[in-house]
């Protein structure tokens, strides 16, 4: 499975569609697929979902979730995926450029799209009529297990690129959405006495 094949599945959540439905066209797709490309396609997830793993990515989660910890940056950067190809580039590129999508999901509450991350599990199970039970755990092999072997993790610890360390740096890098979100950076320091 290749990037194209990859985004094709995942199509792209749009505000109107409910997490579930969208998470189940998702499975649908991919229970189509070759079992090999039910592990490619966890593989090339994970790798996205790594590469937004950098200071600017957090800046941003942290924007508009007031200090994330590395489940909320985990659902931030699932949902920047689930957007679809050009939507996870453009953020890639600059997020000031997709400022209004991301403000549009702040101020309507940011979905919840956890299960995206164990979509191939759930696709792999439907694939062979099966649902995951205490009794046949063992038989089955997770294809995020294999994803992690081969990618490794990817936490808050592990950011890359230029750091940022004061609220003047987050507005300076995302004006739009620092000015939106009414700094939360800064309310979170006034909160905890930083």
């Amino acid at each position: 499975m290749g990037d194209n094949l990859f985004w094709q599945i995942i199509g792209g959540f749009t505000f109107d569609k409910r997490e579930t439905a969208y998470l189940n066209e998702v499975i649908n797709k991919l229970t189509l697929m070759p079992e090999s490309d039910i592990y490619e396609f966890e593989v090339i997830l994970h790798r996205k979902k790594k590469k937004l793993c950098n200071w600017d990515c957090y800046g941003v989660n942290f924007l508009i979730d007031s200090y994330p910890d590395d489940e909320h940056f985990s659902d931030f950067r699932l949902w920047i995926i689930s957007r679809g190809e050009k939507f996870y580039n453009t953020f890639l590129e600059n997020p000031e450029f997709v400022a209004e999508d991301i403000l549009t999901a702040y101020n309507e509450d940011m979905p919840y799209l956890q299960g995206l991350f164990s979509i191939s599990g759930y696709s792999l199970l439907k694939q062979k009529g099966k649902t995951l039970t205490m009794d046949n755990m063992e038989e089955f092999h997770s294809p995020r297990e294999n994803a992690f072997k081969v990618e490794g993790y990817g936490f808050v610890s592990d950011l890359t690129g230029n750091k940022w360390d004061s609220d003047e740096d987050l507005k300076e890098r995302f004006p739009k959405i620092f000015d939106k979100t009414k700094g939360e950076y800064l309310r979170y320091k006034e909160r905890h006495g930083l």
